[in-house]
């Protein structure tokens, strides 16, 4: 120890001792909150592109767009371009991917 410090303790000085935190026990609330946080929280956030992508159908099935029929569309011939349109349904296998996306 360096001369001229002086320990002191804290039961010789009670009025310069920190106060104890409030624990959340005091509360008849707390323990409540807590628990919704903790089941609500975090919030999983669906995504915005397979929002817009993807519809949900009356049976539980998910349709989608078919590709490749957005541009260079003069060197298809006009029965794939006519086959290309509509909507489809997502495979099977696709699904549960897709509904993570969708549902968040």
């Amino acid at each position: 120890m360096q001369p001229g410090f002086v320990v002191f303790k804290a039961q010789q000085f009670p009025h310069l001792a920190r106060p104890k935190a409030e624990t959340h026990a005091t509360s008849p609330f707390a323990l409540s909150n807590e628990l919704i946080k903790a089941v609500n929280m975090p919030k999983m956030k669906s995504n915005s592109g397979a929002k817009k992508r993807f519809t949900t159908t009356g049976t539980g099935r998910i349709r989608r767009k078919k590709a490749f029929a957005s541009h260079i569309l003069t060197k298809k011939s006009p029965k794939r371009k006519r086959n290309l349109r509509g909507v489809t349904l997502v495979d099977p296998v696709d699904e549960p991917r897709m509904r993570k996306l969708m549902n968040g």
